[in-house]
């Protein structure tokens, strides 16, 4: 597993893009706690995940996708809930 931080000053769609520039990567992105003012997020090693969907708790999904992860994250320097959602075949490796 490895660990990376991302900003927590990011906005949610700039903490989603980075998280998904990772997943091309061949990690994929499995937790995150709040560290500070950054978000230290885990990734394992595998094949390329369909395309992670972060979305503020409580608000809709998107179409045809599956909770994969929910916690807090630092979001634009505050800290938020945050859910994050995949395509129905890809939720829990």
């Amino acid at each position: 597993m490895s660990k990376v931080l991302i900003s927590g000053d990011l906005s949610l769609e700039d903490i989603e893009a980075t998280i998904q520039s990772m997943e091309v990567n061949r990690n994929r992105f499995v937790g995150a706690e709040i560290d500070g003012d950054d978000n230290k997020c885990q990734f394992v090693r595998q094949r390329v995940p369909p395309r992670a969907r972060l979305v503020l708790a409580g608000k809709p999904p998107p179409s045809g996708t599956t909770l994969d992860w929910s916690g807090s994250l630092r979001v634009a320097g505050e800290e938020k809930e945050v859910e994050l959602f995949r395509g129905a075949s890809a939720a829990a490796p």
